[in-house]
Protein backbone atom coordinates (compact mmCIF):
# COMPACT_ATOMS: atom_id res chain seq x y z
CA UNK A 1 0.00 0.00 0.00
CA UNK A 2 2.84 2.42 0.84
CA UNK A 3 4.44 1.72 -2.55
CA UNK A 4 1.15 2.53 -4.28
CA UNK A 5 0.77 5.84 -2.40
CA UNK A 6 4.37 6.79 -3.18
CA UNK A 7 3.93 5.91 -6.85
CA UNK A 8 0.68 7.90 -7.09
CA UNK A 9 2.33 10.94 -5.45
CA UNK A 10 5.34 10.65 -7.77
CA UNK A 11 3.12 10.50 -10.87
CA UNK A 12 1.17 13.54 -9.66
CA UNK A 13 4.41 15.50 -9.32
CA UNK A 14 5.45 14.53 -12.84
CA UNK A 15 2.13 15.67 -14.30
CA UNK A 16 2.33 18.96 -12.39
CA UNK A 17 5.45 19.77 -14.39
CA UNK A 18 3.65 19.74 -17.76
CA UNK A 19 4.97 22.00 -20.47
CA UNK A 20 2.65 24.99 -20.68
CA UNK A 21 4.26 27.78 -22.69
CA UNK A 22 2.96 31.32 -22.80
CA UNK A 23 2.54 32.44 -26.40
CA UNK A 24 2.21 35.75 -28.26
CA UNK A 25 1.37 36.30 -31.91
CA UNK A 26 3.11 38.77 -34.21
CA UNK A 27 0.57 39.32 -37.01
CA UNK A 28 2.97 41.40 -39.12
CA UNK A 29 5.53 38.57 -39.30
CA UNK A 30 3.00 35.69 -39.13
CA UNK A 31 4.86 34.02 -36.27
CA UNK A 32 4.00 32.95 -32.75
CA UNK A 33 6.63 33.14 -30.00
CA UNK A 34 6.17 30.76 -27.07
CA UNK A 35 8.17 30.75 -23.83
CA UNK A 36 8.51 27.91 -21.35
CA UNK A 37 11.06 27.06 -18.64
CA UNK A 38 11.79 23.63 -20.11
CA UNK A 39 11.65 24.46 -23.82
CA UNK A 40 12.99 28.01 -23.74
CA UNK A 41 11.83 30.60 -26.28
CA UNK A 42 10.58 29.21 -29.57
CA UNK A 43 9.38 31.05 -32.66
CA UNK A 44 6.76 29.18 -34.70
CA UNK A 45 5.95 29.66 -38.36
CA UNK A 46 2.24 30.56 -38.71
CA UNK A 47 1.69 31.84 -42.23
CA UNK A 48 -1.29 31.30 -44.50
CA UNK A 49 0.75 29.02 -46.79
CA UNK A 50 1.08 25.63 -45.10
CA UNK A 51 3.42 23.07 -46.62
CA UNK A 52 2.47 19.42 -46.98
CA UNK A 53 5.28 16.91 -47.41
CA UNK A 54 6.80 13.55 -46.59
CA UNK A 55 9.04 13.37 -43.51
CA UNK A 56 12.32 13.91 -45.41
CA UNK A 57 10.78 16.69 -47.51
CA UNK A 58 9.46 18.35 -44.33
CA UNK A 59 12.91 18.30 -42.72
CA UNK A 60 14.47 19.79 -45.87
CA UNK A 61 11.70 22.40 -46.13
CA UNK A 62 12.28 23.66 -42.59
CA UNK A 63 16.08 23.58 -42.83
CA UNK A 64 15.95 25.69 -46.03
CA UNK A 65 13.17 28.02 -44.93
CA UNK A 66 13.69 31.76 -44.78
CA UNK A 67 10.50 33.09 -43.21
CA UNK A 68 9.65 36.41 -41.55
CA UNK A 69 13.24 37.50 -42.17
CA UNK A 70 14.70 34.59 -40.21
CA UNK A 71 16.70 31.49 -41.09
CA UNK A 72 17.57 28.64 -38.72
CA UNK A 73 14.19 26.89 -38.89
CA UNK A 74 13.81 23.18 -38.20
CA UNK A 75 11.16 20.52 -37.72
CA UNK A 76 10.04 20.59 -34.06
CA UNK A 77 10.59 17.62 -31.79
CA UNK A 78 7.60 15.80 -30.34
CA UNK A 79 7.61 17.68 -27.01
CA UNK A 80 7.81 21.04 -28.79
CA UNK A 81 4.91 20.48 -31.17
CA UNK A 82 2.79 18.93 -28.41
CA UNK A 83 3.45 22.04 -26.30
CA UNK A 84 1.35 24.17 -28.66
CA UNK A 85 -1.62 21.81 -28.45
CA UNK A 86 -4.40 23.03 -26.19
CA UNK A 87 -6.55 20.14 -25.01
CA UNK A 88 -9.04 22.53 -23.40
CA UNK A 89 -10.03 23.42 -26.98
CA UNK A 90 -11.46 21.18 -29.70
CA UNK A 91 -11.35 21.41 -33.49
CA UNK A 92 -8.75 22.84 -33.42
CA UNK A 93 -6.99 21.96 -30.18
CA UNK A 94 -4.13 24.39 -30.68
CA UNK A 95 -3.20 27.48 -28.69
CA UNK A 96 -5.43 30.40 -29.64
CA UNK A 97 -2.46 32.53 -30.77
CA UNK A 98 -2.09 30.33 -33.86
CA UNK A 99 -4.18 31.71 -36.70
CA UNK A 100 -3.52 29.23 -39.51
CA UNK A 101 -4.13 25.49 -39.48
CA UNK A 102 -4.49 23.16 -42.45
CA UNK A 103 -7.74 21.71 -41.09
CA UNK A 104 -9.00 20.43 -37.77
CA UNK A 105 -8.09 16.84 -38.59
CA UNK A 106 -4.74 17.69 -40.19
CA UNK A 107 -1.60 15.90 -39.00
CA UNK A 108 1.66 17.80 -38.47
CA UNK A 109 5.12 16.24 -38.46
CA UNK A 110 7.47 16.22 -35.51
CA UNK A 111 11.15 15.64 -36.17
CA UNK A 112 11.20 12.55 -33.91
CA UNK A 113 11.07 9.11 -35.40
CA UNK A 114 8.93 6.45 -33.73
CA UNK A 115 11.09 4.41 -31.34
CA UNK A 116 9.62 1.03 -32.33
CA UNK A 117 9.85 1.51 -36.08
CA UNK A 118 12.33 3.85 -37.80
CA UNK A 119 10.06 3.95 -40.86
CA UNK A 120 7.58 6.06 -38.87
CA UNK A 121 7.68 9.41 -37.10
CA UNK A 122 5.52 11.13 -34.50
CA UNK A 123 2.80 13.51 -35.61
CA UNK A 124 0.34 15.77 -33.80
CA UNK A 125 -3.29 16.02 -34.84
CA UNK A 126 -4.79 19.34 -33.76
CA UNK A 127 -8.37 18.08 -33.84
CA UNK A 128 -7.99 16.96 -30.23
CA UNK A 129 -4.33 17.86 -29.69
CA UNK A 130 -3.12 14.26 -29.50
CA UNK A 131 -0.11 12.50 -30.93
CA UNK A 132 0.15 9.51 -33.22
CA UNK A 133 2.63 8.20 -35.77
CA UNK A 134 2.82 8.21 -39.54
CA UNK A 135 4.89 6.37 -42.13
CA UNK A 136 7.76 8.54 -43.36
CA UNK A 137 6.58 8.45 -46.98
CA UNK A 138 3.08 9.77 -46.15
CA UNK A 139 2.11 13.42 -46.67
CA UNK A 140 1.54 15.45 -43.50
CA UNK A 141 1.60 19.17 -42.82
CA UNK A 142 4.63 21.13 -41.67
CA UNK A 143 4.96 23.80 -38.96
CA UNK A 144 8.58 24.86 -38.57
CA UNK A 145 10.15 26.23 -35.39
CA UNK A 146 13.36 28.04 -34.43
CA UNK A 147 15.07 29.16 -31.24
CA UNK A 148 14.19 32.76 -30.40
CA UNK A 149 16.47 35.09 -28.47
Amino acid sequence: MKKFIFLAAFCTLLNAAEITPQCQRDDAKEVVVCSDKKLGNLMWQDGAKIAEATFDQAKDYCENLNFAGYAGWRLPNKAEILSIADKSRYEPAIKKEFKYIAGVGASYWSGDKFEGDKNRAWIVVFKRGGDNWSELDKQNFVRCVREYK
